[in-house]
């Protein structure tokens, strides 16, 4: 995670929830400076709270949506991923709340994609409107496979000559360097972010989070 030199309204938690099961968020809240950094530690908050109450990665988020107060409503908006990685079975399940979409890179086929799903950001909408359109995805990991979660200031970071980042080719460049240790593929984007915009300062804050099926179930 690499902030903007603002405050800045990006995180991520990881936490273990017992039973083989492993909770990712990550996070991106609209607004920096001080009055953003609260937003954070709000939210933060109470999705870990929900988190542990509910292991469907689709209630977590709703409630979450539902307990935000509308004095909040007026100021923020969010957009969240929450996934639930369980070690057992090997899957991946995630509702997507409006964020950037997660990229998993499969081993066999050397392919990498995005993984498209339906999801409004959190605390803009009624719980009826935000729950109605809210989806739960579950993906089946082999080893080697790899899923990324980051936030829209990877994709959208600009060249001086005004071209996006862009999500094709975040997901080209995974492709390429999915063969390397997770900690320097994650170098390895920010210094092409980095080399593509010509600067080393931030416009937003940059965000990635992730991680590779490395062991065989027995």
């Amino acid at each position: 995670c690499k902030s903007a030199y603002t405050v800045g309204g990006d995180f991520f938690d990881v936490m273990e929830l017992g039973a083989g099961h492993l909770g990712i968020i990550i996070v991106d809240i609209s607004g920096k400076g001080i009055s953003g950094l609260l937003a954070v530690t709000l939210v933060r908050g109470l999705i870990r709270s929900q988190a542990r109450r509910y292991l469907k990665p689709k209630k977590v988020l709703s409630e979450t949506n539902h307990l935000i107060t509308p004095d909040f409503q007026k100021k923020r908006f969010a957009t969240a991923i929450y996934g639930l990685y369980h070690h057992p079975t090997r899957t991946f399940t995630f509702a997507n709340s409006g964020h950037t979409f997660p990229i998993i890179y499969r081993k066999e086929t050397g392919e990498a994609q995005t993984i498209k799903s339906n999801g409004r950001p959190l605390f803009l909408f009624s719980p009826d409107m935000y729950d109605e359109r809210l989806e739960e995805v579950r993906i089946k990991l082999n080893p080697g496979d790899e899923i990324l979660l980051y936030t829209d200031g990877v994709t959208e970071a600009t060249s001086k000559g005004g071209e996006e980042f862009g999500e094709s080719r975040l997901v080209n460049i995974i492709r390429v360097i999915a063969n390397l240790p997770f900690k320097e593929q994650i170098e390895k984007i920010f210094n092409e972010i980095k080399e593509f915009t010509g600067d080393d300062s931030l416009s937003d804050d940059l965000t990635i989070v992730g991680f590779k099926q490395t062991v065989k179930q027995k």
